[in-house]
């Protein structure tokens, strides 16, 4: 009897304990969870926040480290261009025969003074496409020579006579009792303009690289004059000039790449690369003139001097050229916008047509005006057309402001 009152009490037991770990229907069809400790229910802790990249260039950088959206620069510039070489102008007459007095070599202008500015912008926040533009000019710079004498002294016009087989002939201006002069001014100058779209390298940062694509134009222009007066007390004065001017006018596109190299803080080096390509428009004119003015009678004149006799007065000339350029630069951070530059430019053009090889002192001395018989025989040409590569290269100081 025991033994059966024990073994009731253990079903029932356990009847109970399955009945209260089964869930059991509930109205409507619902089921009753199954209650959880609170500890269970805890949310595990976020994983660290990520910022979407608000820019493909530097995952890393701090917003003052990224590439300028905006910049402009302004430069000052100290270039210095490959000289020209003209044949000789005036010539002494001395014991030992005659002596070149000008030009004695090339035509050294020395350093020309110029300015630059340069503006841009990147079009989208991830820096990859953007505009730029620049011009630079650099002051004409005059070259002046001038000798004179009451006639103690001959100076010289050297020319070379087609018509009597090419013999060096030096017409007097001064000596012997005639006093006269002759002066000489050359003028060179040099400005230019591009206007670039830049592309982001593949991996843009504040010390990567980027790339240009775009158009450029270059202008030479350039000019000598030779003046010369001689004359006699009682026998009035004959007064020349020549004039030869050269203009050459670049229009081509261009490709380049631009480097930029951090370091530390504060210190930025940059080095630009570029190679254009495209047309060259070489002008060249010649004019003159001469003046006989008499001691009792006006003065008369003629339109061409002792050089422009010729043919040939104007031409123009295109040739296909190559201009490279490479420019570098260390720049220092002033301020949160402001940047000190300092650098170097090189600057080279294949072909250009200068005073120097446009000047022909080769004349039939026949067709110089007042000479002692009229013009007879074969006409000289009056303008040659001898091509020459140029170079210009120099320091350049500014201030950049960028944001």
């Amino acid at each position: 009897m025991i033994r059966l009152l024990g073994i009731t009490m253990v079903g029932i037991f356990a009847t109970g304990v399955l009945a209260q770990q089964t869930a059991l229907p509930e109205p409507n069809g619902l089921t009753r969870s199954t209650v959880y400790p609170s500890s269970a229910l805890a949310m595990p802790e976020p994983a660290a926040s990520i910022p979407p990249p608000s820019r493909a260039y530097c995952d890393t950088c701090d917003e003052d480290d990224a590439p300028a959206r905006l910049w402009f620069q302004a430069d000052y510039l100290l270039w210095f261009l490959r000289s020209d070489s003209l044949p000789p102008l005036v010539s002494v007459a001395t014991s030992n025969g005659n002596g070149n007095v000008y030009p004695n070599g090339s035509i050294n202008h020395g350093g020309f003074s110029g300015v630059r500015g340069t503006a841009g912008m990147w079009l989208d926040d991830e820096r990859t496409i953007g505009i730029e533009g620049g011009y630079f000019w650099l002051a004409p710079q005059h070259q002046t020579f001038g000798v004179a004498s009451l006639g103690q002294v001959q100076y010289q016009r050297p020319v070379i006579m087609l018509n009597d087989g090419n013999q060096i002939f030096n017409f007097p201006v001064s000596g012997g009792g005639i006093i006269g002069g002759i002066t000489t001014d050359t003028k060179t100058s040099l400005m230019g303009a591009e206007a670039n779209i830049l592309i982001g390298g593949p991996d843009v940062k504040p010390d990567g690289f980027d790339f240009l694509v775009g158009f450029r134009y270059l202008d030479l222009s350039e000019r000598v004059q030779i003046n010369d007066t001689s004359g006699a007390i009682g026998f009035g004065t004959l007064s020349s000039y020549d004039r030869f001017t050269t203009r050459n006018q670049f229009y081509g596109g261009q490709i380049g790449t631009r480097i930029r190299v951090l370091f530390g803080e504060n210190w930025r080096s940059d080095l630009g690369i570029k190679l254009a390509l495209g047309g060259l428009q070489a002008e060249a004119e010649s004019a003159g003139g001469t003046v006989l003015q008499g001691t009792n009678a006006p003065p008369f004149g003629v339109p061409v001097g002792l050089l422009t006799a010729g043919t040939v007065r104007g031409m123009t000339q295109t040739r296909t050229v190559f201009m490279p350029e490479v420019n570098w630069a260390l720049t220092c951070r002033l301020s949160e916008h402001i940047r000190f530059t300092a650098g170097y430019n090189f600057l080279y053009l294949t072909e250009v047509l200068r005073p120097g090889g446009v000047v022909d002192t080769t004349v039939n001395t026949t067709f110089i005006p007042f000479g002692p018989t009229a013009g007879s025989g074969i006409q000289h040409r009056g303008l040659r057309s001898d091509f020459t590569d140029l170079w210009a290269q120099g320091l350049n100081l500014g201030l950049s402001f960028e944001y």
